[in-house]
């Protein structure tokens, strides 16, 4: 695990890898705090497990309004990893997160992303959600 803090956002970068300059740059601009998450290529459902105490320690600072998770990783919306998706929204929900963000390339996978991340049949995240497929259109929806 690589964990980088950058001005502006917590990053914990699950994998090998680090942070864009894009990214770096938007949260040294923005006035608020935020958390980013990357997931690479070869991280599994026990790898978050792994790090759910520090992923809660990190949404759980009072500055923190809005996460990104931009997932990488092989088969991150299947069935053995769907209740990490809800765990993880309902510790996001608890924490007061109000919108969060999710970077993906399996956007014909969006309806189950969003399905998880709302909450599963409940729906009773009170969070906004937003899914896509690039960085930039995750950064320009959390910025507004």
């Amino acid at each position: 695990m690589n964990r980088t803090v950058l001005t502006g956002v917590m990053a914990l970068l699950v994998g090998v890898g680090g942070v864009g300059s894009r990214l770096r740059h938007f949260f040294r601009t923005e006035a608020c705090f935020q958390a980013y998450f990357k997931f690479l290529q070869g991280a599994t459902a026990q790898t978050f497990q792994n790090i759910f105490t520090e992923f809660q320690n990190l949404v759980n600072k009072p500055d923190v309004t809005k996460m990104i998770v931009d997932v990488e990783m092989k088969d991150a919306w299947g069935k053995d990893i769907q209740d990490v998706w809800l765990q993880t929204g309902s510790a996001a929900d608890a924490a007061g997160i109000t919108r969060w963000g999710v970077v993906t390339a399996e956007t014909s996978k969006t309806m189950t992303i969003s399905f998880l991340i709302k909450g599963g049949k409940e729906r009773n995240r009170s969070y906004e959600t937003y899914v896509a497929d690039s960085l930039d259109d995750v950064l320009a929806w959390i910025r507004s």
